[in-house]
């Protein structure tokens, strides 16, 4: 008896053991113009209103589980060496979206991209926190559920996201924004 009272304890342990070891990966946002040529989010250096895109259209490459090709988002990040405190929102696609994703200027997404939204984050100016001359905005522990899937036709894992400020925020440089999320593999 205290020798299958022993397995299932080793058992249970294993089970647990295994649920707890997940494969977290952090991904920073990269950010284009022209939806093929890939960098650093630039932003203008200028005075943004309510539900302007900042950067333009960002990719996070090899965020998803190299198996399944899915995961559930975890955290998000957005640095500003500014030291804004406005919210925002971060839309998510799995699929790379067309219609016009212009830095400073307002989103414009294709009827046929809606089919790629996964749940946005929304960071409100309360998860924004400053310090002398710059600042982040952050939210973790989203794991709510949302399990998210690549679609896109090379299926490398890539999501696809829009920064949209729900703020009026001042960047001092072109390169004051930063965007990264946490990915939990199923």
């Amino acid at each position: 008896m205290k020798k299958i009272i022993v397995l299932l304890l080793l058992l249970a342990s294993n089970a647990f053991a295994q649920t707890v070891a997940k494969d977290v990966r952090w991904i920073t946002a990269e950010e284009t113009d022209d939806g093929t040529s890939w960098g650093a989010i630039d932003v203008t250096v200028a005075d943004y209103e309510a539900n302007d895109v900042v950067g333009g259209l960002l990719r996070f490459s090899g965020v998803l589980c190299s198996k399944s090709k899915s995961g559930r988002v975890g955290d998000a990040i957005v640095t500003d060496k500014a030291g804004n405190q406005d919210a925002y929102t971060l839309h998510l696609f799995s699929s790379q979206p067309t219609g016009t994703f212009t830095d400073e200027g307002a989103a414009t997404l294709a009827d046929a991209s809606l089919a790629f939204l996964v749940p946005h984050v929304t960071l409100e100016s309360t998860d924004c926190k400053a310090f002398a001359d710059n600042g982040y905005c952050s939210l973790s522990s989203l794991r709510s559920g949302a399990r998210t899937t690549a679609t896109n036709s090379n299926n490398q894992g890539i999501l696809y996201g829009l920064l949209i400020t729900d703020g009026t925020p001042t960047y001092a440089s072109t390169s004051d924004v930063d965007v990264r999320i946490s990915v939990e593999c199923d």
